[in-house]
């Protein structure tokens, strides 16, 4: 297969798993689960449980509409957990290029007659004698890591907890559709932190694409809100609960874009391969969510969930167990996010970060498509073509893109002045941490060739 043919695959799989990524989460909290409530008589209507509790009561406040003993899978800290152990997965790529790398490297050694020592991946990686040594090639790191190379990932793995769980809340209130187009506002954050703390400078066009931006994403927020008033979803939702879901998604992005910016700002120097960094921000994660952040939110958080928690763990991994169904929307879930990771890394490594952002325009018509199909075909999932509301979504979607076209300099304005070239990687802000660092390495490795 010719480089050309394996780009397109990653590409498409970039496309494909993302779009999966998002219509999963938002169908797995369409799905009833038998709740651990089912045979008990714990104010069973305030938990949120539907059907008749063991004192004879109906009850009519349910959050939505489940058979009896069973209420939506509405557990966005769950979901949480779920993404960082599918970024948790990227650490299984990093440790196959290290041996990869580390046995290349010996079988070179061992030609020039020298004797080599190949260590496995894991004692490799705890190993502080391989943090020293300087080599042109930026395949080095993957020799040079130790454990205190991941020690630096925490504080982004906290605004990743922050800007997912967010971002879970808000599409429980919102369609999947509207929640991947408000993900555009993330540039809006990106560039102002980007002034305030790595002094970067905006020029003409990147205001005219902010400012197109903002107005896309308000259209985009207005025509979810009139569409919610009009029940183009199997969930008929208010209007204000769709306004709040907005704007825990639009939240959410400045917690991403707070991420990046520290990424930026502490690890772009580092040469630390983008595998790694995503893989030990899902470790560190993990760990924050099964010490500290499930315990809070179960025991000393009051809510609505099973046991009149703010979200029951147990509850969820007992609706897991009891519904294949969502089951299997939660491992989709799961299981696009490591493959879109890995594909992303790969897109940015052989192509640039304008391709994924086309890919990413592109990842928001396929879930608004086949959302929509999923309405017209099921009696469960997806959302209804509203003429009220679905025109002025994809108006302010256009206008947004065309905000981000122009802030990324793929659609150069004439009347516009642009940085000289040989600033343009240090003013271009790259949209995740992969390319940030993909970047550096390409910088690093053309200095050395010269």
């Amino acid at each position: 297969m010719d480089n050309k043919c394996f780009q397109i695959l990653l590409v498409i799989g970039m496309l494909v798993t993302g779009s999966i990524n998002t219509v999963s989460k938002k169908m797995g909290y369409n799905t009833c689960g038998v709740s651990i409530l089912r045979d008990k008589d714990v104010t069973a209507c305030a938990a949120g449980y539907c059907g008749v509790g063991a004192d004879g009561r109906t009850c009519t406040n349910c959050r939505e509409a489940c058979p009896g003993g069973m209420h939506r899978f509405d557990k966005p800290w769950t979901q949480t957990l779920v993404m960082f152990s599918g970024e948790f997965m990227c650490l299984l790529i990093f440790f196959y290029k290290r041996r990869e790398y580390l046995s290349r490297q010996s079988s070179e050694t061992l030609n020039d007659g020298m004797q080599a020592t190949l260590l496995s991946p894991g004692s490799q990686m705890f190993s502080p004698t391989h943090s020293k040594g300087k080599q042109a090639d930026a395949n080095e790191a993957y020799a040079t890591i130790t454990w205190k190379s991941s020690l630096i990932c925490v504080f982004p793995a906290m605004c990743d907890i922050g800007g997912t769980t967010l971002s879970g809340i808000g599409l429980l209130f919102t369609t999947a559709s509207v929640f991947q187009m408000l993900r555009g506002s993330i540039i809006i954050f990106t560039a102002v932190l980007s002034v305030i703390f790595l002094g970067r400078k905006l020029w003409g066009y990147h205001y005219i694409g902010l400012f197109l931006t903002v107005i896309g994403v308000t259209i985009v927020g207005l025509s979810s809100i009139i569409g919610a008033d009009n029940g183009s979803t199997k969930e008929t939702k208010a209007g204000s609960l769709v306004l709040i879901g907005n704007i825990m998604v639009i939240l959410s992005q400045l917690m991403s874009a707070t991420q990046m910016v520290v990424e930026e700002k502490f690890l772009k120097g580092r040469k630390l391969p983008p595998e790694f960094v995503v893989g030990c921000e899902g470790m560190f994660g993990i760990l924050v969510m099964l010490c500290v952040v499930l315990p809070t939110v179960g025991n000393l958080t009051p809510g609505l969930d099973g046991g009149g928690s703010h979200e029951n763990p147990i509850d969820a991994v007992h609706m897991l167990g009891s519904n294949v169904k969502l089951l299997t929307f939660v491992l989709m879930y799961w299981i696009s996010i490591a493959f879109y990771n890995f594909c992303g890394l790969a897109v940015a490594k052989s192509l640039s970060s304008v391709h994924r952002c086309l890919v990413d325009a592109c990842r928001t018509i396929l879930v608004l498509s086949v959302d929509l199909i999923l309405f017209y075909t099921t009696s469960q999932y997806g959302e209804k073509w509203n003429e009220k509301s679905s025109y002025l979504q994809l108006i302010g979607f256009a206008i947004m893109i065309c905000g981000t076209f122009i802030y990324y300099k793929v659609v150069k304005l004439p009347f516009c002045s642009y940085e000289p070239e040989e600033n343009v990687a240090d003013n271009i802000k790259l949209k995740d941490t992969d390319e940030l660092l993909l970047d550096d390495q390409r910088r690093r490795r053309t200095a050395s060739q010269q």
